[in-house]
């Protein structure tokens, strides 16, 4: 089950039930998620992100959380769909494309 760890970390952040109800509540939440809930997801989920991402050029701005609400906001609508569901992976793609962007600037 760790594999499911960030779903239920994310969208369901509740210790005293099983796994199971865990991940039915957390597949109900994503489902009838609004945009502001998708990011309110991502931000829970977004420290183990950070964890994990590795050297960044820009670590301090990029792990800022209010440059990620900024730049979560901006994100295209197919961007936005990739890290909605707050998965680790995504987010980490999505903090190594935002270093990458600070080069540019």
């Amino acid at each position: 089950m760790s594999s499911c760890d960030w779903a239920m970390d994310a969208w369901c952040p509740l210790g005293e039930v099983s796994v199971r109800e865990r991940l039915e509540m957390a597949a109900q939440r994503m489902e009838k998620a609004t945009r502001e809930d998708c990011v309110n997801a991502i931000f829970r989920e977004m420290p183990r992100a950070l964890a994990h991402v590795g050297e960044l050029k820009h670590w301090k701005v990029v792990a800022d959380p209010e440059f990620q609400r900024e730049r979560l906001t901006t994100l295209d609508p197919r961007s936005f769909e990739r890290v909605s569901a707050a998965c680790t992976a995504d987010l980490l793609w999505l903090l190594t494309r935002w270093d990458r962007e600070m080069e540019k600037q």
